[in-house]
């Protein structure tokens, strides 16, 4: 942005965030800038999938269209103590999205399972099996061009879901070096990465580092 004359003055470009509580659940962000804004021919376009201003090859032009959307969700978690040494457990989530002023929606589902196993081999240290998919479009039936796997794949962006399934399995054991420390050291590895069928598995070693005070 150029900078202004004003009274002989020179502006200096600047944005303004104001916080405001407005009750006890819900606060209120106001954005403020001496810019020149959007132009109406970006405006018209700004929350179409895959529009962008950048140069090809630095955005997606997702950003906007996925903030635009409303979305509906519903999940459950369930877990089971078997024993003092094995827990059961799972989740899972379905979405249902869609486009104000537009038809058809998008479906999306994930889920997890799990098996852990609190004092593995000594008291306080943790081993635990997790398999999972993460949040997979089942059925996108948007007005053409607007659906993402498709849009991904061909480039026509044709109602459909995406064609494969990752699946995610995880392994990990966390010990404690000292009260303070904890060492995980685990191994992932990924079926059908971005739920690609023609994607080769990933594996993937892994070493995390917890301090508490």
């Amino acid at each position: 942005m150029g900078n202004e004359h004003r009274f002989g003055c020179t502006l200096s470009p600047m944005i303004r965030i104001h916080t405001e509580v407005v009750r006890r659940d819900r606060i209120a962000i106001r954005i403020a800038d001496n810019g020149p804004g959007i132009s109406d021919a970006v405006q018209k376009r700004m929350f179409d999938p895959f529009f962008t201003t950048k140069p090809a090859g630095k955005g997606t032009g997702l950003g906007m269209s996925i903030s635009y959307q409303k979305t509906n969700a519903v999940g459950a978690t369930v877990n089971w103590q078997v024993s003092p040494h094995v827990t059961l457990g799972g989740w899972g989530g379905y979405t249902n999205s869609y486009i104000p002023g537009s038809s058809g929606n998008v479906e999306t589902v994930n889920w997890m399972v799990f098996m852990n196993f609190p004092d593995l081999f000594t008291k306080g240290n943790l081993g635990g099996i997790y398999i999972g998919q993460p949040p997979k479009i089942i059925s996108s039936d948007l007005p053409q061009g607007s659906n993402v796997p498709d849009s991904i794949n061909s480039g026509r962006g044709l109602p459909g879901g995406q064609p494969g399934t990752t699946t995610q399995i995880e392994a990990f054991y966390r010990f404690h070096l000292t009260d303070n420390i904890s060492i995980t050291p685990g191994i992932i590895h990924i079926l059908e990465p971005g739920h690609t069928p023609d994607n080769d598995p990933v594996t993937i070693g892994i070493l995390r580092t917890s301090f508490s005070f």
